[in-house]
């Protein structure tokens, strides 16, 4: 018999702009592959433009449902005045007339499950009378934290986490993409079953070009005593055509951490770089990057695929920020060893021999770019380390199986 679902999810997962669209993606096909009938309810006049979209592209969704979020804050701004965005609380975006039309869907449709995105709508199982229906949060993000680092301290820490913890506790079950999120809310928001689900995708057969440039050369070390002259020829034709067009990667939305992290790579640790390193920022951050030499900005990219396959390596600047960093569990499944702070290996659920180097300091972090690119055997090395990791943790099989667990499934 099929299990229905109801998915509340603010943004397009169908537009992989974000890290949060590519993991609520991957899970609409884990929903569909265990045969799950699944609905969404979305937001329209939000983020996400929905225009000209097939809603019902891959026979993923059953049916959808739209709220108009500018109606819910033209609302709330008749009652309360004009609704200014206040750091020392944690938003409630389930406006009323949202909550009306969620009942109003539950009234319609009995669900086996409701996965509901962001503690931002935890109003909308707080005042609905929930009948047989198991309700899940996706944990992705420490929103309390967040704050914290926008407002660069200035917030009251007590009483935003306190609100967290009781919106975290309406639930039945909570997925954390974050191991430390997991361990930390589990201890205070005692109702809930926790479970890590982390962020996952397919493996990634297609080694990038610069690694079959190190194959090359590693065949050609083993034969070049019997046919050099020949090999030679062979080896500058092919390394004409093989060479990735650039040597460093970051792929970012808009949102404060992947500005002010780039803004710091650009300030502090691009001029310590080799001159010669060409560099790719893809997403609507390459919006906030001024001009340099060597740096290609893409704000949108269709496919990832090509983009990864392009470039040697990865970074992930990012200064702040919780969750788990999508970019980086990519840039890993493609072979891609990646640069990061140490805030970009949050989330992890190992810290070391993952394929990411850290650096906190602009010297260090340079120097472990320019290390990369120069030094071929530890590129190797680095990226066989991230490829492994990725096959443990990440891989598509892996986590399914984890879900399964958690939604009662068996395995097709």
């Amino acid at each position: 018999m099929r299990k229905n679902i109801l998915v509340v999810f603010p943004h397009n997962f169908f537009k992989h702009t974000s890290g949060i669209r590519a993991r609520f993606y991957e899970l609409m096909k884990y929903f569909k592959d265990r045969n799950f009938k699944i609905d969404l309810f979305a937001l329209k006049n939000f983020e996400s433009n929905w225009e000209n979209q097939n809603l019902h592209q891959e026979n993923l969704l059953n049916k959808t449902f739209f709220y108009d979020f500018r109606k819910g804050q033209q609302e709330r701004e008749k009652r309360n005045g004009i609704d200014k965005k206040r750091l020392d609380e944690l938003p409630d975006f389930a406006f009323k007339s949202m909550q009306d039309q969620f009942k109003e869907i539950l009234n319609e449709t009995h669900y086996d499950y409701i996965l509901i995105s962001y503690v931002y709508w935890a109003s909308l199982i707080e005042s609905s009378i929930i009948h047989d229906s198991i309700t899940i949060l996706d944990l992705s993000d420490f929103i309390t934290l967040n704050l914290f680092d926008v407002s660069e301290g200035k917030v009251n820490i007590g009483k935003l986490i306190e609100e967290e913890i009781r919106r975290v506790n309406l639930f039945d079950k909570v997925l954390c993409i974050s191991e430390e999120e997991r361990y930390f809310f589990s201890q205070f928001a005692l109702h809930p079953d926790f479970y890590y689900a982390p962020f996952f995708m397919e493996k990634k057969d297609i080694m990038s070009n610069f690694r079959q440039r190190s194959l090359f050369y590693q065949f050609a070390a083993h034969i070049k005593y019997f046919l050099i002259s020949f090999l030679e020829n062979k080896k500058k034709e092919f390394l004409s055509n093989s060479v990735p067009k650039y040597d460093i990667l970051f792929i970012g939305h808009d949102n404060p951490h992947n500005i002010k992290g780039i803004k710091w790579f650009f300030e502090h640790v691009y001029p310590l770089l080799d001159d010669s390193i060409s560099m790719l920022i893809v997403g609507k951050v390459s919006e906030h990057v001024d001009q340099f030499d060597n740096v290609t900005l893409l704000s949108y990219a269709e496919s990832l695929d090509e983009i990864y396959q392009e470039s040697k390596i990865s970074i992930c600047p990012l200064l702040g920020g919780t969750g788990m960093k999508i970019k980086v569990v990519e840039a890993l499944a493609y072979g891609l060893p990646v640069v990061s702070t140490s805030k970009g290996v949050i989330g992890l659920p190992a810290k070391v021999n993952n394929g990411c180097l850290v650096a906190d300091t602009p010297q260090k972090f340079a120097k472990l770019i320019n290390k990369l690119v120069s030094e071929r055997n530890y590129y190797n090395e680095i990226s066989a380390i991230g490829k492994q990791f990725f096959l443990q943790y990440f891989e598509e099989s892996r986590v399914y199986k984890l879900l399964d667990e958690i939604f009662y499934t068996e395995s097709l």
